[in-house]
């Protein structure tokens, strides 16, 4: 069950290419959401799509869980 879970979190990161698009280890004194909230509105340029979940990964990797598909296929296109 744990080696499965670890293969969707390494999927999810490979899909939405976290790292690579700036999306900044997060801190633990901060607020996972707000890691998230900052870099879909300043790095993405999309302030007005909503996030469901933030949680760290491995590494403290955060990975995003948005409310809509839409809101993550946006997501997904943004440069």
């Amino acid at each position: 069950m744990q080696a499965k879970l670890v293969e969707e979190g390494n999927r999810r990161a490979r899909e939405l290419n976290l790292k690579l698009r700036g999306l900044p280890l997060s801190h633990p004194s901060l607020n996972p959401m707000e890691v998230g909230a900052r870099f879909l509105q300043d790095t993405l340029n999309l302030p007005d799509i909503a996030l469901d979940k933030v949680w760290l990964g491995y590494n403290s990797t955060p990975f995003l869980r948005f409310w809509t598909a839409s809101n993550r296929l946006r997501a997904l296109k943004a440069k």
